[in-house]
Parts: structure tokens; sequence; C-alpha cells
């Protein structure tokens, strides 16, 4: 499996998942009366979650859930499946690390994946892509 399909494939499930939760984004009132699972639900039962993210109170705990076991299980089979360098090279462009040049940046994106690596460990391998890489870039 290529990393782009592996990627794909973990996007995929992680927005399924997120989904179940019943998050819902919205950016206006419009949005948010359209997009609100709950139709008859008060709107003072809704939390602001993050980044326009709206949930019902009575199913915060399934978001809880997705943070603290999904999310992460998810990370790991995708890690599981791919070569770290990458995942690196991925987010240093998607983070465009090689046009600001602070490779560093993407350090906390990296380190749900690889859990068992020390940070020094993973800056060191982000610093080897990055300057590998930072030509083509």
């Amino acid at each position: 499996m290529t990393f782009r399909d592996a990627y794909k494939e973990y996007e995929d499930k992680t927005n399924k998942a997120l989904t179940d939760t019943g998050i819902f984004y919205a950016f206006s009132e419009e949005q948010f009366n359209s997009n609100k699972p709950y139709k008859n639900a008060s709107d003072t039962e809704y939390l602001s979650v993050f980044g326009g993210a709206f949930i019902h109170k009575k199913d915060k705990d399934k978001l809880d859930h997705y943070f603290k076991v999904v999310s992460p299980q998810l990370k790991q089979d995708l890690a599981n499946k791919i070569d770290i360098k990458d995942l690196i090279e991925y987010e240093l462009s998607n983070y465009e690390c090689y046009y600001t040049g602070d490779y560093k940046e993407i350090l906390d994106v990296i380190k749900p994946f690889y859990q068992d690596k020390s940070d020094n460990e993973l800056l060191e391998l982000i610093k080897q892509v990055f300057y590998k890489n930072k030509a083509n870039n």
C-alpha cells in the first residue's frame, strides 16, 4: 500500500468516526440550524468544541471517546502501515515548512503517530527529511 493510499484510508476512517460522534460544523446561524442533528433541541444544549465544530451535550461522551480511544488507534494503525519519513515529508509540505524554513513546526503533528519516540528522535528525523528534500521544494 502506498503512503497516499494509506493516508487516504486514514482520513476516510477519521472523518467517519468523527461524524459518528454527532459533531457538526457551522459558520453561520443558518448552517447551525441546518446542520444540528437534534432539530427540536434548544441551541443552549449544544457545545462549541473547536474551530466551528459543535456537538449536542448528550453526545459529548462519544466525542471524548473518539479523542481518547478512536483517534489514537487510527493514528497507530496508519503509523504501522507507512514509513515515518513519508509522513514527515507530507506534513512538511502541508505546513509549508520548506517555505517558512521552520521544520520544528510539525513536531506536535507527528508526535501522536509515534508516541514510542522521544521529541529529540522525532526532531532529528524531521530535520533529516527537511534538509534532504529542501532543494526539491
